[in-house]
């Protein structure tokens, strides 16, 4: 789109935001934690996070 001069400012309209999974199941779990290690590696995703551990989910789900 930029190169096609539909906008000229990529940051107007792409940014971060949080995107939680939240899923039960052992099934879900390995299929998440599976993903997660799969995605990380990338350089878009090398910051994403994954746990397992309630406290630091309630930190991010208030």
């Amino acid at each position: 789109m930029v190169i096609e001069n539909h906008i000229k400012d990529p940051s107007t309209f792409i940014s971060n935001v949080p995107h939680p999974s939240l899923i039960t199941g052992s099934n879900d779990v390995a299929y998440l934690k599976k993903r997660f290690e799969t995605m990380k590696s990338h350089f878009m995703f090398d910051n994403i996070d994954f746990t397992q551990d309630e406290n630091k989910m309630k930190e991010w789900f208030p």
